[in-house]
């Protein structure tokens, strides 16, 4: 279809569902206006939950400020640098991202089950000067590090965020008795609860980005060839939220009351669209699956958090469907099912 043809069938489609032709102007240009936004007017109520833990929209602001504090106290971190992130459903992600974010850097969505030549190529195409990875997946990133210019590796635990003592027992049995976690020497790392204790949340000031700044990093599949960094910017992140946002109000989506099931992973736009840039500004909650692969553990989870929308791609979907206790399970509460 030539551009002309295209763009009279997208307004025909918009008119058809009652979808705006047009944006309203919003003061959210930036990240940095969507967080000012979440802890405003969210930050009573719960932002993400995983494994039974929840945190708040001030909690979630609170640290990922100490986060982005402790990253500005790096000698050799400065506004701009690249900072990869290769975490799947935790806890640990927003926190990570928001505190990228708001130190004015950028993030590099990393596939946590990449090979060690995928992820030396990432950091490298990336340029990225530390990476946030998963205990529990490190060895690739052990075997990959030392090719690449990154300079410090933060490993983080399943249960970093949840309090003791369950923290201390899910790590104990993570790698003395499923032995999960494999033992690897670094040449530099930390622990992501040390690089948040060297933060302090009372110092930090937004960095101002601009609605021009990279915000992202987010590599495409690479099916045809390498794997591109499209650059994302604040301005087309929060351009694509407020576009999208139309679809909520169809909903009756009701601002900071809704739940969301996030089973698809962070470090995809997909979910990092609906968790970190919708949720934020619908100030909903995402329950996090760390393994929606385990289709009886996440229905189980399902069970536990009567939601309101559902996010999943048509695979997710499929398998779903063919189980007896997914058709088993209330929806009398869903408003939306994005695919």
């Amino acid at each position: 279809m030539e551009n002309s043809s295209v763009m009279e069938a997208l307004r025909a489609a918009r008119d058809r569902y009652g979808i705006s032709q047009e944006l309203t102007d919003s003061p959210i240009k930036t990240f940095d206006d969507l967080f000012a936004h979440a802890a405003e007017h969210f930050s009573g109520r719960p932002a993400f939950t995983c494994f039974g833990q929840s945190l708040t929209f001030g909690e979630l602001d609170r640290l990922s400020s100490k986060f982005a504090d402790a990253l500005l106290q790096r000698d050799y971190l400065q506004r701009g640098d690249r900072i990869a992130i290769q975490l799947p459903n935790l806890l640990q992600y927003p926190v990570a991202a928001m505190g990228v974010l708001k130190a004015g850097m950028v993030v590099v969505n990393v596939n946590p089950l990449y090979t060690d030549r995928e992820i030396e190529a990432q950091l490298n195409d990336s340029g990225a000067k530390m990476i946030v990875c998963f205990a529990n997946l490190a060895a690739e990133v052990h075997q990959a590090v030392d090719r690449t210019d990154v300079q410090e590796v933060v490993i983080t635990q399943f249960a970093d965020l949840h309090p003791a003592p369950k923290r201390n027992l899910v790590h104990f049995v993570l790698k003395y008795v499923r032995r999960e976690v494999p033992s690897l020497q670094w040449k530099s790392a930390l622990r992501f609860r040390d690089l948040l204790a060297a933060g302090d949340d009372t110092n930090y000031q937004p960095p101002g980005s601009s609605p021009e700044d990279i915000a992202v990093l987010q590599y495409t599949g690479g099916t045809t060839g390498k794997a591109k960094g499209v650059m994302l910017t604040h301005g087309n992140l929060m351009q694509n939220m407020h576009q999208v946002a139309q679809v909520y109000d169809h909903a009756n989506w009701e601002k900071g009351q809704m739940r969301m099931m996030v089973p698809l992973p962070l470090y995809h736009i997909y979910a990092f669209d609906v968790s970190v840039c919708h949720g934020l500004n619908q100030g909903h909650e995402s329950v996090l699956i760390p393994n929606p692969r385990d289709l009886d553990g996440f229905i189980k989870e399902m069970k536990k958090y009567p939601f309101d929308g559902f996010t999943g791609l048509n695979t997710l979907f499929n398998g779903l469907m063919n189980k007896e206790s997914f058709r088993e399970l209330d929806f009398s509460r869903c408003r939306l099912s994005l695919s």
